[in-house]
Order: C-alpha cells, then structure tokens, then sequence
C-alpha cells in the first residue's frame, strides 16, 4: 500500500525554512514517521540554513519523538534508521524535537498527504 512522507522544517523562531514530501510504501506508521525525521535532517543538512540555526522537528507520533529523544527507547526493529538519524543529529549538532498534534501541524500533514501522489522526493526550502 503506498502512502505519502511529509514535513516542514522551522527554525528557533517557528519560522519554516523547508519543506518535503515523497512518496513511500507503508509498513506501518512509526516506520513512516522515523522515515520523515530522518528525511528531515537530510534536507537540513542540505539548506543554507545549515550550521546559522537551531533546527526543531516537530512530529505528530509521540512514539518517534520518544525514541529520538531517548536513544535507549529505541526498538530493535527500526535500528538501522535510528542508527543513521543518529549519525545525521551528530553531524547536525543541536536538534530539538516535540510533538505536535496532527491538527496543529497541518502543513506538516498535508505535505505527507501530498507525497502520496508523487513520483520522487519534492523539496523546498527559503
């Protein structure tokens, strides 16, 4: 079943400095969500805006936010992609994430909505 990978990325300010989407195949949806942060922390690193400002990422799952924040929290199955969200969140330096709920965060939402009917990964950033 194809599904859609989604997110906006802000600065210390909650102002946006990019945004992605993509499609992806649905395994379930912890997978997708560690699937967008890793995503975001890619394109972050890929923006001007790398090493100028603090990066926060806020998610909808409670559970992925969990388990970025508490590296111990990790479940095995997902190891592999946290292993490399780690490397990425290093390399980065300071990343801050939250949860927000999926009403609050709507770009976020409609941005996953929108990979579903995508070919390849879309990338903004300002």
């Amino acid at each position: 079943e194809l599904g859609g990978c989604g997110g906006v990325l802000r600065n210390d300010k909650d102002s946006i400095i990019a945004s992605f989407s993509y499609p992806l195949q649905v395994i379930c949806s912890n997978l997708a969500e560690l699937l967008a942060i890793k995503t975001a922390l890619e394109v972050f690193t890929k923006t001007d805006w790398f090493d100028k400002v603090n990066l926060i990422i806020k998610s909808d799952s409670a559970n992925a936010v969990q388990w970025v924040n508490d590296p111990s929290s990790k479940p095995w199955v997902y190891w592999d992609v946290r292993e490399f969200i780690d490397r990425l969140i290093m390399e980065i330096g300071e990343v801050r994430f939250t949860f927000a709920y999926r009403e609050i965060n709507c770009l976020a939402d409609a941005m996953a909505k929108a990979g579903i009917d995508r070919h390849c990964l879309f990338f903004a950033c300002w």
